[in-house]
């Protein structure tokens, strides 16, 4: 952990050589073993890249967006998210990206999203899949919110894995893609002209296309080639003609017999004498295999009477912390991811007041004591408002996308945020918030869906003028002082 805050938050530029394995064993005062773990894991992250030969060593290496998005996907995939949860998310995740993407797309990209269009039209039908890949990509940049990039991405790669998992050969792939593919074309032409509502038509067509052929796939048999070949392409960021090392392809392997098998928590899996003898592999292999879903919580290797790999309850609390470094390291300003966080509110909080009334009341009564809490007048205390905000709001979906990209946007808050303001400044921003907390706790409990989403606007309203009231007060006082009249002294 302190060695990947310390990559974000010292300053290093990309390729740096930060030193090696006994170097940073000795900065940090802790064993060569202990410092090869941290490293290893901040290599997942992304965050370092380990240079072997004569002038190797530790290099910083900036996240990659598709490395932290199959981060996501992976914690996605084993907590086994249903097709409609699935689908839900995608739908509000690519509707907004196309609306800011309409709202900020400059003359350059409109051109190449133009000639995109023109290139996917005539692509053979073996590359269609990967034209729908590019097309998302390319309208989640023009969109221009980190956040909501590597999120949407990643519930593409989910969306492909569980086809694959449900038996998709590679003949249903590619047709599925290429009746698909119409749509992302037309999305493309939406966005140019600044049509919102085709552009809404065109992701719902492609939704709904997606779930009836997930729907409509049977459990069968998977093609483990077949698997380890699409992971490896659209998985792999950083060097797209290297083979997979066998330690990802195993650690793959296990997680899909994990999905697959749908074994409960407590399930044994085997000791590792017997996972070398199922995988055909080493033990250093298996260690180093099951290490990234040790991670994730998804298993544990148990030790004593009862020893061996077990399957455990899936805990996102490590994908969380990488994500978090991921966007604090993409130097976006609060509200790049704050705007993403607002519009997943916005729907959470609407449906939540169509919900029974049953079903409404943990929240509000949340809200309810958030509204009377004694907060200190602090910076601190109003970063600690907008995250318990965030928490509330990610336990009040049942949407498991939802609640886990919420948990996500809501922890950046107390790592990243850029806000400066006075204490009595943030004393009055806290009183408001709250009192307008406990007012869409009421529109919840009211049962009145369109005050309860105007809420969470009014709430992010009064919190993106408190971000930017220093830079106000600050163009005030330049204004002041060239107004004055030179001193006399």
């Amino acid at each position: 952990m302190r060695l990947e805050e310390d990559i974000v938050g010292s300053g290093w530029k990309v390729g740096e050589i930060m030193g090696s394995e006994a170097a940073l064993a000795t900065r940090y005062g802790v064993s060569r073993w202990v410092i090869r773990e941290a490293l290893r894991i901040a290599e997942q992250d992304g965050l370092v890249e380990i240079r072997r030969g004569r002038f190797g060593g530790i290099a910083v290496s900036a996240p990659v967006l598709t490395v932290v998005g199959s981060s996501i996907r992976q914690f996605l995939s084993v907590s086994r998210v249903s097709n409609d949860v699935l689908y839900e998310a995608r739908f509000v995740l690519e509707c907004f990206a196309a609306s800011l993407a309409i709202a900020r797309l400059p003359p350059a990209q409109a051109e190449s999203l133009r000639e995109l269009a023109e290139r996917a039209s005539a692509a053979p039908a073996a590359q269609h899949s990967a034209m729908i890949f590019l097309i998302l990509r390319e309208v989640l940049r023009a969109a221009g919110n980190s956040a909501l990039e590597a999120f949407t991405y990643a519930l593409s790669q989910t969306t492909i894995e569980l086809a694959l998992l449900r038996g998709a050969d590679e003949a249903e792939l590619n047709h599925i893609a290429s009746r698909q593919l119409q749509f992302r074309i037309k999305l493309i032409h939406a966005i140019l002209a600044g049509d919102g509502a085709s552009a809404t038509e065109q992701i719902n067509s492609f939704c709904q296309l997606g779930i009836s052929f997930l729907y409509g796939l049977k459990q069968g048999k998977k093609d483990l080639a077949l698997l380890v070949a699409q992971h490896h392409l659209i998985h792999d960021a950083r060097n797209k003609t290297a083979r997979p090392k066998l330690t990802e392809q195993v650690a793959w392997e296990i997680e899909y017999d994990l999905i697959a098998n749908d074994w409960a928590p407590g399930t044994l899996l085997g000791s590792e004498a017997a996972l070398m003898q199922r995988y055909k592999v080493s033990r250093s292999v298996i260690r180093e295999a099951i290490r990234p879903l040790e991670r994730l919580g998804v298993v544990e290797m148990c030790r004593g009477k009862h020893s061996g790999l077990k399957v455990a309850t899936p805990e996102p609390s490590a994908i969380i912390r990488s994500v978090v470094l991921y966007l604090n390291y993409s130097k976006n300003n609060d509200f790049a991811s704050y705007e993403l966080r607002k519009e997943i509110e916005r729907v959470v909080v609407q449906a939540l007041a169509a919900a029974p009334a049953a079903a409404r009341t943990p929240t509000t009564e949340r809200l309810t004591a958030f509204s009377e809490f004694k907060f200190r007048a602090s910076l601190g205390s109003l970063r600690q408002v907008v995250h318990d905000l965030g928490q509330i709001f990610a336990a009040a979906t049942p949407n498991l996308i939802f609640s886990f990209f919420l948990r996500i946007l809501a922890e950046t808050v107390l790592l990243s945020s850029r806000c400066v303001l006075s204490v009595n400044d943030a004393a009055t921003v806290i009183r408001t918030v709250q009192t307008q907390a406990g007012k869409l706790g009421r529109a919840i409990q009211g049962g009145e869906s369109e005050l309860a989403r105007n809420g969470i606007d009014e709430i992010w309203d009064t919190l993106r003028e408190a971000y930017d009231l220093p830079k106000k007060k600050a163009r005030q006082d330049g204004e002041a002082c060239q107004a004055a009249p030179p001193s006399l002294t």
